[in-house]
């Protein structure tokens, strides 16, 4: 069996000269005043008004009346209830 050149002897790679990069001319610095130092200050827009007040949340006001409903539950407790109590009338009204 006749062995070929590439598995005998590794392949070596030669490195690359690294080209210089073209280096830009430097601009004068123009002096600073002490109270210049920094960007400028950030300008705010200002916010558009809304036209109609956001819709509430069915999910949110559900919990609400359910708290109010079993006071002795904790937050977690109420969601986990509250819950299953959700779906349940989501299924009867679709």
């Amino acid at each position: 069996m006749e062995s070929t050149p590439t598995e005998t002897m590794p392949v070596v790679k030669k490195p690359r000269k690294k080209r210089a990069k073209p280096v830009d001319p430097v601009e004068p610095v123009e002096p600073v005043e002490p109270g210049e130092v920094g960007p400028p200050p950030k300008v705010k827009k200002p916010r558009k008004p809304r036209t109609a007040p956001a819709k509430p949340n069915a999910w949110l006001l559900f919990v609400k009346q359910w708290r109010e409903e079993h006071p002795e539950e904790s937050y977690k407790e109420c969601l986990k209830s509250a819950s299953v109590a959700y779906k349940a009338s989501k299924e009867v009204t679709v």
